[in-house]
């Protein structure tokens, strides 16, 4: 039974880890889509000697992804859109969250979109701490829901006693000055 010396064995953990370099260089390639793709194609193989070259290289490009990525600023600063719906400015907003690193926890989440929200809605939603995000935007459709169908009638018909009792008043009040 033969055993191999330390040195042997780190000499053929370095040429295995040599090859895996050159196919982790080799693949880098097939994975690049678009701009990246033609950034790639146009790069000096002068500057590139290794998979570290290439790291480098593609890192340097495309650092400003990161630097770029929303934040919990740009969360807080969104605002639900006149004619978007409830569900299309959650949408909108969890697109964004998705983006966010270090990841937002739920009642983080849930406490800024509601902070996000016109009076209406932030007004009826302020006491409710739903468990989840869906369960959220389900209340919002449904306060949503009755805006646009409940409220319109109730205001129409109360707008119309309103003006009745004022109507009705008027003919009653003598227009004397106020002195």
């Amino acid at each position: 039974m033969s055993q191999e010396s330390p040195k042997d064995v780190l000499q053929e953990k370095r040429g295995h880890t040599q090859k895996m370099k050159k196919l982790l260089m080799h693949f880098f390639q097939e994975i690049l889509i678009g701009a990246t793709i033609t950034w790639y194609t146009n790069l000096e193989s002068s500057q590139v000697h290794s998979w570290k070259d290439q790291m480098v290289a593609f890192i340097r490009q495309y650092q400003y992804n990161s630097d770029m990525a929303p934040n919990r600023m740009q969360l807080q600063n969104m605002c639900k859109k006149e004619h978007e719906s409830f569900k299309e400015y959650a949408q909108r907003w969890w697109d964004l969250v998705a983006q966010v690193a270090p990841p937002l926890m739920d009642r983080e989440m849930i406490t800024m979109i509601v902070d996000t929200l016109p009076m209406f809605y932030y007004e009826k939603m302020v006491g409710y701490i739903p468990s989840s995000f869906t369960n959220l935007v389900f209340a919002g459709e449904r306060i949503e829901t009755c805006m646009i169908h409940i409220l319109p009638h109730f205001y129409d018909d109360n707008h119309y006693q309103v003006n009745s009792f004022r109507h009705h008043q008027n003919l009653h009040v003598s227009h004397s000055p106020p002195f």
